[in-house]
């Protein structure tokens, strides 16, 4: 299925982000306890790279087009201190509400369904303090971030207009000795990223990234993350997410 710019910012949008970072059984999939043990939770990635980094402090951490914060929360688990940064002010305002209530609720109506109101909840062993949510412009990023443990970003270059511009920002953000998590299906679309803006077929995607990051990150590792996406709740698809791990020298 595919999702013009704006969708994210719909009802529906909202919806199934919601759904898919904090969608507990019954509101995603059936059989939902089996899809993860096959796939792994919406962190999966982030708890494979915690497992192979080498850190000696964690102190902060960034998630660059967080979203509804999903990640950031799972970031808060790792680190003192996590940073979520998105454009949009509807699915910040969704962040911000989990994180000073710990749940937020969504109205919407499917084609040809009633309208519903549907409730999310952070898990119960999720931490909001030490958690901050900016709105900003992922290609222009504020020059007084300050430096991070770990940088992630999760089928953000994607949805850019220019994602080479985004990447260059990134190796500023790191401190030594810290890394940077990539995790995307490069599912590039014209709607969002011009073809001569994308970044190349899936198996070009990594070298283009290493050009652009510069010799002081080095990467480090690769795997591969199954996931399972919920497609305003009449289907489902199931695809394979390749994470790429740099560490900065």
């Amino acid at each position: 299925m595919d999702f013009l710019p704006d969708y994210y910012e719909s009802p529906g949008g909202i919806f199934c982000l919601l759904v898919e970072h904090f969608g507990q059984p019954g509101q995603t999939v059936p059989n939902q306890q089996e899809i993860e043990r096959l796939c792994g939770t919406k962190n999966a990635a982030l708890d494979e790279a915690m497992r192979r980094v080498h850190l000696t402090q964690r102190r902060r951490a960034l998630d660059l087009g967080c979203a509804v914060g999903g990640a950031v929360f799972g970031l808060r688990r790792y680190f003192d201190q996590a940073v979520g940064i998105d454009r949009s002010p509807p699915l910040l305002a969704q962040a911000r509400t989990l994180q000073r209530a710990r749940e937020t609720t969504i109205t919407w109506a499917m084609e040809g369904f009633p309208l519903r109101s549907y409730l999310i909840r952070l898990p119960d062993d999720a931490v909001t303090e030490g958690i901050e949510f900016i709105e900003g412009d992922l290609n222009a990023l504020p020059a007084d971030l300050g430096l991070f443990d770990l940088v992630m970003i999760e089928k953000v270059p994607e949805c850019l207009p220019d994602p080479r511009r985004f990447l260059t920002q990134i190796p500023r953000l790191i401190a030594p000795g810290g890394y940077f998590l990539h995790v995307s299906s490069y599912r590039w679309h014209e709607d969002f990223t011009a073809p001569e803006k994308q970044l190349g077929l899936p198996q070009q995607v990594p070298a283009q990234i290493d050009e652009i990051l510069g010799p002081d990150l080095k990467r480090e590792g690769r795997f591969n993350v199954p996931f399972i996406l919920d497609n305003d709740a009449t289907g489902f698809s199931f695809g394979v997410a390749e994470a790429l791990l740099w560490m900065k020298r």
